[in-house]
């Protein structure tokens, strides 16, 4: 190994310490928080929120999947890159999962966008029975299609990976290219344009009936349309963000496929670049629900009933006695 790979590695033994152990921290709490709260009363009949919590699932893991085998590396053992069954089952989960949770992200935007429209065919779709079905069908394309990942990859060089076949290695960064990084985005970014423009409709509509004595009931409809607008665009600019640098990777990987003359260290900057490309991407998952917290006053105000909820229970179990009196003498 070239000094230039020493330095990278060392720099990704204490990435791997300091981020991926906040990942799986922060990840964890926030997408069990998230199936709680987004299956309460308020949301559970809302077709957008059913997207919400059966992605968090597939979030939740890929997030165990996608750090624990990292944390577990840095004790000297690295199963990714020695055990070619791991490699495969992992790299599998973690594909499957990801792509699931990020379709259904662009599902439940373009449920918000029907949602929003003044067709009524077209509001029929946003409902928790069509929600179902999407996601049914879903799982089903996205536990099938990544099969080809328990064929194509083994272990070479340090690398887990499609390293044998040159042609299959090009398929697979089409094919990740386009059905996990291009076409999501361009989904969520068309939605997000049409949904500002229903909503400007919407806006037109409002000023006209506000002339007939209807400001109160369009203004708080208004507001939750501002909200719900509010909360895709977040996630929308998000998703983006974090998805770009494994788009341009696998671009590039795309590009340089039939170079095999690479250099040492041109070898360790690639590495290294798809594995901070990798930290950019686990951070969605990892903070969707501090995204849903910081835009929605309906999540949040869920979530203090829910800890009002459980510090009341944790009250009555250290203190029986008195919780029991006091109800006596209501």
């Amino acid at each position: 190994m070239s000094s230039l790979g020493s330095t990278f590695l060392l720099i990704q033994q204490q990435l791997t310490r300091c981020v991926y152990s906040s990942y799986l921290t922060f990840g964890i709490i926030g997408c069990i928080l998230n199936i709680i709260l987004l299956n309460r009363r308020p949301f559970r009949t809302m077709s957008c929120c059913v997207y919400f919590s059966v992605g968090s699932v597939p979030m939740l893991i890929s997030l165990l999947f996608g750090t624990l085998p990292h944390l577990y590396a840095l004790s000297g053992i690295n199963p990714i890159i020695t055990n070619v069954t791991f490699c495969r089952v992992r790299f599998y989960i973690v594909h499957s999962m990801t792509f699931m949770y990020r379709w259904l992200l662009a599902a439940a935007c373009f449920d918000r966008y029907v949602l929003t429209s003044t067709n009524n065919r077209l509001r029929n779709l946003a409902s928790v029975r069509i929600a179902y079905r999407v996601i049914v069908i879903n799982s089903i394309i996205w536990l099938v299609l990544p099969i080809q990942i328990l064929i194509l990859f083994n272990v070479r060089d340090n690398k887990c990976g499609i390293v044998y076949d040159i042609n299959a290695a090009l398929y697979f960064s089409c094919y990740v290219l386009i059905f996990g990084c291009c076409l999501p985005i361009t989904i969520m970014i068309i939605c997000a344009m049409l949904i500002h423009r229903n909503l400007r409709l919407k806006r037109q509509r409002r000023l006209e009936l506000s002339l007939h004595g209807h400001n109160g009931e369009q203004n708080a409809e208004k507001k939750r349309d501002q909200q719900v607008f509010a909360m895709l665009l977040l996630q929308a600019v998000v998703f983006i963000v974090t998805l770009t640098p494994w788009t341009i990777l696998n671009f590039y990987n795309a590009l340089t496929i039939y170079i095999t003359n690479k250099s040492t260290d041109r070898v360790a900057i690639e590495q290294f670049i798809a594995y901070i490309a990798e930290i950019i991407i686990v951070f969605f998952p990892a903070t969707s629900f501090y995204v849903y917290t910081m835009v929605s006053k309906a999540f949040r105000i869920e979530l203090k009933k829910l800890f009002s909820h459980l510090l009341l229970i944790f009250k009555c179990k250290r203190h029986p006695n008195r919780i029991h009196a006091l109800v006596n003498v209501g």
